[in-house]
């Protein structure tokens, strides 16, 4: 037995010196041949009441006859196995040089949501090659092209973690041919179809061909994930359909490849031309390469317009270890989507150049953590976007210890803590931040690292956008501050300070569009934006008691026994409301958050007032009346709009009181 494996080891490497050429495979069956002594087991797992059986499948070893594989074929022998779930399979005993061929007529062998999972497993060292539509397809299996149902193969010869979320189990057993090839001629395929279908198994070393053009959901996740891949397959697919969901049934090419060569370790090189599709679908490419720690090359990415791609690179190099450098166009995406660059090369730690990002346009999360870890990283790439929305930049040099440069011209932003969240965390201790003169950036891990040097670039805008503040005569409303620059506002806007007087606000128009640097104003344009230019106003607005901060703070630590007056548009039209200090989570109190670049006044006590509303002015003021809490109200005679005397309790709404309109709330 010893005598026959060096034999069969020695055939092998004659066939690697001579430069054997693949065998054809086509016309035979699964075969698992040994190369030692052991077992050999395909079983199936059933999970619960009322799974679909399977029929029988059968197997022959060498030039034997066709024998019934001993899985049980109703449901009251699976039921009689008593708590779920329940395995079937004997093992088949093997000397070296066995083959072992299957073949069956089930129309898939990974049941999910049906209540079964099929594997193959083997205690002897095994090489696995031939047709595996011969399971689907028992006699006539060279010449049917076509999968049978959703999940056919996925999972076959993965061995599971102790979790479904866990990665797989490493498998040794299972090996590829030196030339008899694996073959998966199907060009039609359904959803998940290889799914999982090698996962684990590091001796498969060489990729079968993929024929198909057509991708279906998930067809082809995580199918080498963890192999011993040295080349991968051509990916001939130009084209991936939308999603859908009709008749129950999804359709289209998302998550496709998602995982598909995930720690590969042994992958250094991969064509440039894999991946030609220009117009992406979501998550098609996720996680494709992470961890694949040899990886030196990468795949062409030639798309320039990712909308409807969310999540399409998401971690696709992540951890990719022995990647250097990155070409500069390498990303001549224009137009991004949700999480379309997230973590892409995190974890990259040999890194030292990245790609440029040319969208001035953003998307939710588009770059989050996306160069995460990269300790070798000493350049960010331009960052031109001017305006920031969602967690676009959030974590984006999180970990980058050697990264001393970042030019970002942003000057407006839906919410720095949540654009900039952690983005300069543990960056290195000095270096130089590019920034658009006009823009107001808090220090620190989410802004700009305190001990960098700080260099503006002049020429660029802000534009805040007031739709929210619309209070239904024509006007928008905003607060402002900017701690850094000076601004002018356009014409069309109004800009005023703040003054608390009694039971009023007053605004007062400061005379001219100029907010100098450090000053908190309240603005009001009769468009639905404001756009603000580099001005060169100093001083300080005297009788002004707006107040602004660069960085979000929390009410409840900064005020905890005051209350701070937000500018909303609130249940009484646009005013100055009751900012809360917490909120429930769960049932858990929490702080909240005021965002930066804003205004907002305090109020000593806050004396049980819950908010202030406008009512009009003259002569560049407008006053702007302390609303009445309930308890007051009912302390006088109140009348209606129409000059009734109101009788009872005042509900909700406007009222006279001593021949001045009040507010109940």
């Amino acid at each position: 037995m010893e005598m026959k494996r060096i034999l069969l080891s020695l055939l092998a490497l004659v066939a690697v010196s001579t430069g054997a050429r693949a065998q054809d495979m086509t016309a035979t069956p699964l075969t698992l041949e040994a190369t030692t002594e052991g077992d050999i087991t395909f079983s199936v797992t059933y999970q619960y009441d009322h799974p679909v059986v399977l029929t029988p499948i059968e197997y022959k070893i060498n030039d034997g006859s066709w024998t019934t594989y001993s899985w049980p074929t109703d449901e009251a022998a699976i039921k009689s196995g008593g708590d779920w779930p329940h395995t079937f399979g004997n093992a088949i005993h093997v000397e070296v040089g066995d083959k072992v061929a299957f073949r069956g007529n089930n129309a898939f062998y990974y049941g999910n949501g049906k209540g079964f999972e099929s594997h193959i497993a083997s205690t002897a060292d095994v090489y696995v090659y031939g047709n595996f539509m011969s399971l689907i397809h028992a006699t006539d299996f060279a010449t049917n092209y076509a999968m049978t149902g959703d999940w056919n193969f996925a999972k076959l010869f993965r061995k599971e973690g102790a979790q479904p979320w866990d990665p797989p189990m490493t498998v040794t057993t299972i090996k590829s041919h030196l030339t008899n090839d694996i073959v998966l001629p199907a060009t039609s395929l359904t959803n998940n179809c290889y799914t999982g279908l090698f996962a684990g198994c590091k001796g498969i070393t060489r990729a079968p061909e993929l024929p198909s053009t057509t991708m279906t959901v998930g067809c082809y996740a995580e199918m080498f994930r963890g192999t011993g891949l040295t080349a991968v397959p051509a990916l001939p697919t130009t084209v991936f359909q939308e999603y859908s969901f009709e008749g129950g049934v999804e359709h289209g090419s998302i998550d496709c490849y998602m995982q598909m060569f995930q720690d590969c370790t042994s992958l250094v090189t991969v064509p440039s031309n894999l991946l030609p599709a220009t117009k992406l679908v979501h998550g098609v490419y996720q996680n494709m390469f992470e961890g694949c720690t040899s990886l030196t090359s990468l795949p062409t990415l030639p798309a320039t317009d990712l909308t409807g791609g969310d999540q399409c690179y998401t971690s696709m190099f992540k951890d990719c270890t022995s990647l250097t450098s990155v070409p500069a166009d390498y990303l001549p995406a224009a137009k991004l989507d949700l999480m379309c660059y997230a973590w892409m090369f995190a974890g990259c730690t040999s890194l030292t150049s990245a790609p440029a990002l040319p969208a001035t346009t953003v998307a939710n999360d588009c770059y989050h953590r996306m160069f995460e870890g990269c300790t070798s990283l000493t350049t960010a790439p331009d960052l031109p976007a001017s305006t920031l929305i969602g967690q676009c930049y959030g974590g984006m040099f999180d970990g980058c210890t050697s990264l001393n440069y970042v030019k970002c011209l942003a000057t407006t932003f839906d919410d720095k803590q949540m654009n900039l969240g952690d983005w300069m965390k543990d960056v290195a201790a000095t270096g130089t931040f590019v920034k658009a003169e006009i823009a107001d950036y808090p220090l620190g891990i989410s802004g700009i690292p305190t001990g960098w040097t700080i260099q503006t670039q002049s020429g660029v805008g802000v534009t805040e956008t007031l739709t929210a503040n619309d209070d239904g005569a024509g006007n928008y409303w905003t607060t402002y501050y900017n701690s850094l620059a000076s601004v002018t506002a356009d014409a069309n806007t109004t800009v005023y300070k703040a003054k608390v007087s009694g039971d009023k606000v007053v605004l007062t128009d400061v005379g001219n569009k100029d907010i100098p640097a450090g000053n908190a104003v309240v603005l009001k344009s009769t468009a639905s934006s404001v756009t603000m230019s580099v001005g060169s106003a100093s001083g300080t607005f005297s009788n002004n008691d707006l107040i602004g901060q660069s960085a979000p703070f929390t009410t409840q630590v900064a005020y905890p026994s005051d209350n701070v007056y937000a500018l909303v548009n609130g249940a009484s039209g646009v005013g100055f409301y009751n900012y809360p200090k917490t909120y429930m989570f769960g049932s858990t109190s929490v702080g909240t958050n005021f965002p930066a670049q804003k205004a907002y006044l305090v109020i000593a006590g806050g004396g049980g007032v819950k908010a202030f509303y406008p009512l009009g002015g003259d002569e560049g003021t407008t006053a702007i009346e302390m609303a009445e809490t309930a308890d007051e109200a009912r302390d006088a005679v109140l009348y209606d709009l129409s000059g009734r005397r109101l009788q009872g309790n005042p509900r909700s709404g406007i009222y006279v009181k001593n021949g001045k309109m009040i507010i109940v709330k």
